[in-house]
């Protein structure tokens, strides 16, 4: 914590690296459970990126997606598929889309989707977000086989068990492949 101060001591207040500083010291506070703290890191961050007309970038999309994810876990879903579809919006415009960026994006977007209860919008998030992974190569990872066991257990859910069976199935080879290279 104190590298990331000492570093926001070291660069023009108000500058793409100053928003880059106050989005890692959220994420820090976030990893300690500190929701309050976070946020407002996360929205300092925001307003010096569209103070500097540089919230329409890709750094961009990642913070709203944070902010997003904040959201979510302290149950105000609406602002989180807010600053998802911005996010999504964003980084579909300036790129790059089919990347592990627009994963996470369309990975969080079925997260919220279920949390909301639309099942159908959940199960096309996570089949994108596999779909992109797949598209940028980075679909045997560990992150790529808990999106697949995430969508077969919505599949699941959904009275779909050959569809569960066969996602599982895909999971669990990657699990298997990524578990061997360590």
């Amino acid at each position: 914590l104190d590298v990331f101060l000492q570093g926001l001591e070291s660069v023009e207040h108000r500058s793409p690296e100053s928003a880059e500083l106050l989005r890692n010291l959220g994420l820090v506070h976030k990893s300690r459970g500190d929701y309050a703290k976070s946020m407002a890191y996360f929205e300092e961050a925001k307003d010096i990126l569209e103070g500097l007309g540089a919230l329409e970038s890709k750094e961009g999309a990642n913070l709203l997606r944070n902010i997003a994810n904040m959201c979510r876990q302290h149950g105000d879903i609406e602002d989180a598929l807010k600053h998802l579809l911005r996010a999504k919006e964003i980084l579909q415009r300036v790129g790059p889309w089919r990347s592990t960026a627009g994963a996470e994006i369309m990975r969080n977007l079925g997260d919220t989707h279920k949390h909301r209860g639309e099942i159908a919008e959940a199960l096309a998030s996570y089949e994108e977000a596999v779909l992109l992974l797949e598209e940028s190569h980075t679909l045997n990872t560990p992150d790529g086989a808990k999106l697949l066991t995430r969508l077969g257990t919505l599949k699941s859910e959904n009275g779909d068990a050959d569809a569960a069976l066969a996602t599982y199935a895909k999971a669990k080879a990657i699990h298997e492949l990524t578990s061997s290279l360590d």
